[in-house]
């Protein structure tokens, strides 16, 4: 859902008229919203059960998907009051769990990653810096901009992330 919201975004973002269309911004993200806000929380024991990773990917997708779209009702102004939180939740879980991902859900986190830190360039990107460094050399991708291609290819929305990919392929030399 969110890469199709992402999709409409690239092609119609650089029409001013696009973001000026309330009733469409709602019925473009609205479900998305109802879907990511039903999915499931994991337990407060997760890391107990034997498909932890599975729960942590999921969680991670729901947050980061969350504030994408929160950053998306921004750019429609509408009022995103649950930025901060979002921020601030992500932060906690990606301290606690982010070096679970692996495997078969190392795209994803290089995904999350890149997002969180593109998202959030400004102020706090740096501790997701040195996390993408070292991912960058555990799955040896000798480029930071290889490593960003792997984010762009699951969801990119061009008008929020990519004014600030080059810079962040620059952080990460």
């Amino acid at each position: 859902m969110v890469s199709s919201i992402a999709d409409i975004i690239n092609i119609n973002s650089r029409s001013i008229l696009f973001w000026k269309k309330d009733v469409d911004a709602i019925r473009l993200i609205g479900l998305c919203i109802h879907f990511l806000l039903s999915i499931p929380r994991p337990p407060n024991n997760f890391m107990n059960i034997s498909d932890s990773e599975d729960l942590v990917a999921r969680e991670v997708t729901r947050l980061i998907c969350l504030l994408l779209i929160s950053k998306i009702k921004e750019s429609f102004a509408f009022p995103p009051s649950e930025q901060e939180s979002l921020y601030a939740r992500l932060a906690e879980f990606f301290t606690q769990y982010i070096e679970i991902l692996g495997g078969k859900y190392i795209e994803l986190k290089i995904w999350a990653l890149v997002t969180f830190a593109l998202l959030r360039y400004h102020d706090g990107k740096d501790a997701y810096v040195q996390e993408m460094k070292r991912e960058m050399l555990a799955i040896n991708k000798p480029t930071p901009s290889e490593f960003i291609e792997i984010a762009k290819d699951i969801i990119w929305v061009d008008a929020l992330m990519s004014p600030f990919s080059e810079d962040l392929a620059a952080d990460m030399i």
